[in-house]
């Protein structure tokens, strides 16, 4: 999948489309360092390490009754691989420092910009947990081989940052033409910051293309 195509814009509609009433949780393995993923994910117990000075709930607590999503989920390092896999397999887990495990009913949706077969064709990503998590593939194409797209993700990118900025601004149908014509080499993500600073420097609350 190419860099900033919106995939974590896809598996939050996957999940509002689940009809699952749990929080959509995100977890960007690249985002932490191997020695945290065990804290982030699982979470711990209050005396678990130094600093640890009252019990925190890591990402698949959080995610019970919702979805679970792991972006860039090639970069897990193998230790982790197996922990997750059991994790998902047997719908449990262990918090850092505790005596038994507990229970979570989350769903898992995981991106990847890498190969995941080639991966496991090397040796680093495990074989089984790529079977497990290969249920239903979504490929992401270009935002620019995807023109219909264009539309609705402007006007969802608007309205999150009138609702960030409480700036009311719309869009008139040439600007739209505009938006729809230009080629994004930034894919989804330039968009979204495309609409975010139209919001920040727009001079009336009706933006043209002239």
């Amino acid at each position: 999948v190419p860099t900033g195509v919106g995939k974590e814009v896809v598996a939050q509609a996957l999940h509002r489309a689940s009809g699952r009433t749990g929080k959509f949780v995100a977890f960007n393995v690249c985002a932490f360092p191997e020695t945290m993923f065990d804290v982030e994910l699982f979470g711990h117990t209050r005396g678990a390490f130094t600093g640890a000075h009252s019990d925190s709930s890591g990402l698949l607590a959080q995610a019970d009754g919702g979805t679970a999503f792991f972006d860039e989920i090639s970069a897990l390092p193998i230790n982790s691989q197996v922990k997750v896999l059991r994790a998902i397999e047997l719908r449990e887990y262990r918090p850092l420092g505790a005596r038994a495990h507990r229970r979570s009913d989350f769903r898992v949706v995981a991106a990847s910009n890498g190969d995941l077969r080639s991966l496991v064709a090397r040796g680093q990503f495990r074989a089984d947990l790529l079977q497990r998590l290969a249920g239903m593939l979504i490929t992401i194409p270009r935002l620019a081989d995807r023109p219909a797209d264009i539309r609705p993700l402007a006007d969802l990118f608007l309205q999150e940052a009138i609702a960030t900025l409480g700036r009311p601004v719309a869009l008139r149908e040439d600007a739209i033409s505009l938006l729809e014509e230009h080629p994004w080499p930034g894919n989804v993500r330039e968009l979204r910051m495309t609409m975010h600073r139209l919001v920040v420097l727009a001079d009336s609350p009706c933006v043209g293309r002239g």
